[in-house]
């Protein structure tokens, strides 16, 4: 004979399991619905993240406007976030550290230097002298429209602690540095450049007249970007001719 004890938790266990599918049934159409409706929170987010680039965007600019005129060392994250018109709290949604501001700013550019350097010695259809000419010009367009940017690079590079993000700038500005070389090399080889002159010594000397023009030329002066340039161009091709 079966215990009505029995028969109540049989009649409570046919209950519980309706219940479950119901709510599995309900749970299922609730999803269907979320994903068929569009999201009311897509243009919010894509507005906080449209203007969170902006902001990221800003804190790069005005920093590298900062360490161009104070120098990396002496500038600080209050100099920064007074700069946006920001919190000095509100530089740490966007960067940890300082040093990752300064990364930010140079790695692209070096990456970029590097990278369009590499694609001009490429070009075995133009003549040395020609590569030279365009390896001076393509080192000049960091320069426009915002020298400092590359005027942070050149001052503020070495002597920073060894970490991995700087090794990797160091690094590419080695190779950049030997591209250099290996360009008058070339030069020399085919005998469109003085073969006298020490093709490293020479390199460095255009870099650094390329270099130099950071910390006096004036976008908005007299001369313009293009006189200044081509002016570089020339100095440079007189420079190594045989």
């Amino acid at each position: 004979m079966r215990s009505r004890y029995a028969s109540g938790d049989r009649r409570r266990m046919d209950h519980r399991v309706y219940h479950e599918r119901d709510i599995r049934t309900r749970g299922t159409a609730l999803v269907k619905n979320a994903i068929s409706r569009p999201s009311e929170r897509r243009p919010v987010e894509r507005v906080r993240s449209a203007r969170a680039t902006e902001r990221r965007a800003s804190i790069l600019d005005r920093a590298s406007e900062i360490f161009g005129q104070k120098g990396y060392g002496r500038t600080t994250l209050d100099d920064i976030a007074g700069a946006v018109g920001v919190k000095r709290e509100a530089i740490y949604y966007y960067f940890d550290h300082k040093l990752d501001i300064l990364c930010e700013i140079i790695t692209p550019e070096s990456k970029r230097l590097v990278e369009d350097l590499a694609a001009i010695m490429r070009r075995h259809d133009v003549s040395p002298r020609d590569r030279l000419a365009m390896a001076v010009r393509n080192h000049m367009s960091g320069f426009n429209p915002d020298f400092l940017q590359l005027a942070v690079v050149l001052r503020e590079l070495d002597g920073q602690d060894d970490d991995g993000r700087v090794s990797e700038i160091r690094r590419l500005w080695r190779a950049y540095q030997e591209s250099w070389i290996d360009l008058v090399r070339e030069g020399q080889q085919a005998g469109c450049f003085a073969g006298h002159l020490d093709p490293r010594l020479t390199a460095f000397s255009i870099l650094g007249m390329c270099n130099a023009p950071s910390t006096w030329f004036q976008p908005s002066g007299e001369r313009s970007m293009e006189e200044l340039v081509e002016t570089l161009v020339t100095v440079t091709l007189n420079g190594v001719a045989p």
